[in-house]
């Protein structure tokens, strides 16, 4: 079992465990619609929209309206800047964030978080279909961007494994351009910039996710009926493939 699946199993069980009586989503909201907490700096997860209607467009945006489709509940959107994102569930500006947030254990207690929706973790890219574990690096070359933590990683990993080559460059399409030019044999990125790099390529290249970052939505601890409905439709909306389309509009697909 890899450890996206396992913590997405310990998540749910976590939430059947605390899953209160059930009440209709609608009765258990301060307002009349579902208020989604959203960071609108941060392309493709949500930006603006260019004045269009709606303001907002991004992976999260159709994440949230897939949401409240299932809970059958109004949406409302709320421009936050990043650094508000917690302090706006606290303050009841929002029922819930949906905001490119890691599952932060030590929050836990303030905040409920929900089943991930994306992993965007650090993932080795490359040609050779062989290279899937940081142990299958041994005697090879591998780029990574300078200074990012795929560099903290990588010093990490010659202390941990057989020598490799280390060539660090000056962000992440720089990093890539040596695999596709052979130069290296993988790069070490963060999955939303390989995604985004790889979709404008013609070239066959696999990506291994070597360290999860999982994004949740989050929800105040002390509403425990919206942390519930909100995580069953979650469940359902990953069981059902409806944010793996998602995903792959936004993150493959030119």
């Amino acid at each position: 079992m890899t450890v996206w699946r396992a913590l997405c199993v310990l998540v749910l069980c976590l939430a059947i465990a605390c899953t209160p009586a059930v009440v209709p989503l609608r009765d258990a909201l301060p307002t009349d619609a579902l208020r989604v907490g959203i960071d609108a700096s941060n392309p493709p997860f949500a930006f603006p929209n260019d004045g269009d209607d709606p303001p907002y467009a991004g992976f999260e945006i159709d994440l949230a309206r897939a949401l409240a489709i299932r809970l059958d509940v109004p949406l409302i959107f709320v421009g936050l800047g990043f650094d508000g994102l917690y302090d706006a569930l606290a303050a009841d500006r929002a029922d819930v964030v949906i905001a490119a947030l890691p599952i932060d254990p030590a929050r836990l207690g303030a905040v409920n978080f929900s089943l991930p929706y994306f992993n965007a973790g650090w993932v080795l890219v490359s040609a050779d279909p062989t290279v899937r574990r940081m142990d299958d690096l041994a005697g090879k070359r591998l780029a990574f961007e300078y200074g990012a933590i795929g560099h903290a990683l990588a010093i990490e990993w010659t202390r941990r494994i057989a020598p490799f080559t280390l060539l660090p460059r000056a962000n992440p399409t720089d990093a890539l351009a040596l695999v596709t030019s052979a130069q290296a044999d993988a790069a070490l990125l963060d999955a939303v910039s390989a995604r985004l790099i790889v979709r404008d390529l013609d070239w066959g290249l696999s990506m291994s996710v070597v360290k999860d970052s999982l994004f949740a939505a989050a929800t105040r601890a002390d509403r425990r009926s919206v942390s519930a409905a909100i995580d069953q439709a979650m469940q359902a909306l990953l069981s059902e493939g409806v944010i793996d389309a998602l995903a792959s509009r936004w993150f493959d697909e030119k």
